[in-house]
């Protein structure tokens, strides 16, 4: 067999052990941390592996017509990427669902995530197994260059180390052999490193490390005892660290009026209202009133944001009590007003990223009864992406009276569940707890030792309407300042979500649990004759619930303009509900004068960002169209000068070095001249140091060998070699 066909066979067979090795350790790995729940099929990812693994090389190892080759791999896949993407964007939720299903079980502060769109198993497993062979065809380009073409240790690390990493973070072991098989990977890789003269010599000094590093490996395997394995005392230590650093953090799919897709509210960042006038929710009532339909709710407060409890404390609080916050109030009304019926409702959700479905406040449909709905905690959840009418029930607010006692079934749960609203929903800051009870008692407003519930909701509410005026756009809240003090304190400006941050807490320093509520509110007049009603975005509203024992949550309104809160007066005036209708009438006839401030307010703050946000995305277009095109254009310049401080940078041998490589990358298109290769073996080996003189021969020569192939190449060629390859 020819020398040449030896090395490249040699070359070959390295190659593909090392790519093959690397592809099929890091799915195993990664797959591994998927529950089995999901129905992952491994085998045909693997096969995809193998695949992909082999193209990639031959694809990497084509001299001459390399960017043709590779072109024309990244076009199949952008053409598979088109032809599937739904399903491939399908696949991606559903891994990324599972893989912080892991995390939500072993790390506090992690929620788990809930696909917006409804599958089946079957679909799930093979959206799933599509996004995986995916990835892997898009990795086997990656590795294989990152190996045959650069012999690059760090590239192949940063590829593949995630696979490692992810599991590893939650304290979940991969499996042994894969994991060993991918730090054989990277050792061989290090010990190829030596040889790096050429792609033969590293390549053979990797076959020479392979054996040395497979025993290494199973000496390693048969050492390690992984049957009763206990974590050293650092290790459980650092992980503890790990836990107590993200602890509180809330990452969940959840789309809201004002609240970002992972759970929280972001405070700081809100500086003014934006809404566009689109139609949010259209709404069926067979009762026409004033209803809250409430969406996110949070607990923990945190100076510039509200967030969610971490699911973890609400499952130790409940420990095995079946239990569901939002069917409480109806089960009490059920229990103590037997005549009074609930009413149907209708909710179609239009916009498609929704995560929640917007539920009022009495409901009796229960989590089984909804299609495409998961109960977590507190709320209701979309689990579908695409417009959907949900069929509800409930016994509204309105049929509040009193007294009302808890029913035996629901006794035990709901003492559980008050534990637990008193142990979150109490919770203030012991400084700003400390200020707000200094302010209540400035303008007297008592606290829970003082008077009962219903005094301190009812006063706290009217001094939080009155304590500051309604602006749409009251400015951001500076750096380092609490958003609740500054807005009391200072700026005495905002909308309903400092109205709402304000009263929840004020009402938590003074012994009332409440929390912080987002959904939308309906008034009488939004309903036509037929009972359906279009909401649009502009409704989107925040205010405050109260936790009454024995009753549930009561929604608590707190901005000015949007009227008293209608569950204290159902429950203070039980007896008038069936004779206050004539002024029921005139209350609701004034509302709209009430709230016509706050409404021309928004919508001229609608408009007005409207044409801003039109006018900033013109202008991030054409910023980053200049930028895009200013990193094209520059990059050939930047490597230019970058390859001109290298050339002269050290001794004459690393020069020579340094342009002996660049010309073999310049192999493929013309072969450099001999007396390169000759001054590089010289700087090599030879004990004799090179001179000045012999370096700017090497430099001559690698210029005349880019001239050569400049005057050579085609008008493409030399876009791609300028701009593509940035090496003329």
């Amino acid at each position: 067999m020819p020398s040449r066909m030896k090395r490249d066979l040699m070359q070959g067979i390295f190659d593909a052990i090392l790519v093959l090795t690397a592809l099929l350790c890091s799915l195993l790995c990664f797959a591994d941390l998927i529950p089995e729940e999901i129905g992952l099929d491994v085998a045909p990812a693997c096969r995809m592996a193998v695949l992909a693994g082999l193209v990639a090389l031959i694809v990497c190892w084509q001299p001459r017509r390399r960017p043709l080759w590779v072109a024309g791999y990244v076009s199949a896949l952008v053409l598979a990427g088109v032809a599937f993407f739904r399903i491939l964007l399908r696949g991606a939720v559903v891994l990324g669902c599972a893989v912080s299903q892991v995390y939500a079980e072993n790390v506090p502060g992690f929620d788990q995530l809930y696909p917006l769109e409804a599958m089946t198993p079957e679909q799930a497993s093979q959206a799933a197994t599509a996004c995986l062979q995916f990835i892997v065809a898009v990795a086997a380009l990656l590795v294989a260059w990152a190996v045959a073409r650069r012999r690059s240790f760090w590239q192949v690390l940063f590829y593949t180390l995630p696979t490692v990493l992810l599991p590893v973070i939650v304290m979940h072991t991969p499996p042994l052999v894969p994991l060993l098989g991918l730090i054989g990977c990277w050792l061989v890789l290090l010990a190829a490193r030596a040889g790096r003269a050429d792609r033969f010599s590293s390549a053979k000094m990797g076959l020479i490390a392979m054996p040395v590093v497979a025993a290494f490996l199973c000496f390693t395997y048969l050492l390690v005892p992984l049957q009763g394995y206990q974590r050293s005392p650092r290790v459980e230590s650092l992980r503890m660290a790990f836990n107590s650093f993200v602890e509180g953090d809330t990452i969940n799919a959840l789309a809201l009026p004002f609240a970002s897709t992972n759970g929280r509210t972001d405070l700081s960042s809100n500086g003014s209202l934006h809404f566009t006038g689109e139609t949010a929710l259209r709404v069926y009532s067979e009762r026409r009133e004033k209803t809250y339909l409430k969406g996110f709710s949070a607990e923990v407060y945190t100076g510039d944001s509200w967030r969610q409890t971490p699911a973890r404390v609400y499952e130790q609080a409940m420990g095995d009590a079946d239990f569901a916050p939002m069917n409480l109030m109806s089960d009490v009304m059920r229990s103590n007003l037997p005549q009074v019926e609930p009413f149907h409702m209708e909710i179609t959700l239009l916009r498609p990223n929704g995560a929640y479905l917007y539920a009022p406040y009495g409901l009796t449909t229960r989590e089984g009864q909804l299609s495409e709905t998961r109960f977590v905690r507190d709320s209701y959840i979309r689990v579908s992406a695409r417009s959907q009418t949900f069929a509800l029930d409930t016994m509204g607010l309105s049929s509040l009276s009193e007294p009302l006692s808890t029913p035996d079934s629901l006794r035990y749960a709901e003492n559980l569940y008050s534990q637990y609203v008193r142990q979150t929903c109490l919770d203030v800051d012991e400084d700003l707890a400390q200020w707000l009870r200094q302010l209540a008692a400035e303008n007297g407003v008592p606290d829970s030792s003082q008077a009962d519930w219903q005094t301190v909701v009812e006063s706290t509410a009217a001094f939080i309407r009155g304590a500051a005026r309604y602006d749409a756009a009251p400015g951001l809240t500076p750096d380092g300042e609490d958003y609740v003090q500054y807005f009391l304190g200072e700026n005495k400006r905002g909308y309903c979500m400092h109205f709402a941050s304000a009263g929840t807490l004020m009402l938590r320093a003074l012994g009332v649990p409440a929390r912080y509520v987002e959904g939308y509110v309906v008034n009488e007049s939004d309903f036509n004759s037929s009972g359906w009603a279009d909401v649009p975005d502009s409704r989107a509203h925040a205010w405050v619930e109260v936790y009454l024992e024995g009753v549930g949550w009561l929604p608590i309104e707190m901005t000015p303009g949007y009227g008293g809160s209608q569950a204290i007066e159902s429950l203070s005036e039980p007896e008038q509900q069936q004779t206050t209708q004539p002024q029921e009438q005139q209350e609701q006839q004034q509302q709209p004068e009430q709230q016509l401030p706050e409404q021309q307010e928004q919508q001229n703050v609608a408009e007005e960002q409207q044409q801003t946000e039109e006018e900033k995305s013109s202008y991030g277009w054409i910023v980053l169209c200049l930028f895009l095109a200013a990193a094209v254009v520059l990059r050939p310049w930047c490597m230019q000068q970058y390859r001109r401080w290298q050339w002269r940078r050290g001794d004459a041998n690393q020069q020579v070095l340094r342009l002996y490589h660049y010309a073999q990358q310049l192999a493929p298109w013309q072969k450099p001249d001999s007396c390169i290769e000759q001054l590089a073996l010289k700087a090599r080996f030879s004990r004799q140091g090179l001179t000045e003189d012999e370096a700017g021969q090497a430099r001559q020569a690698v210029a005349e060998q880019g001239a050569a192939i400049w005057r050579q190449a085609k008008w493409w060629q030399r876009l791609w070699l300028r701009f593509g390859l940035a090496l003329l």
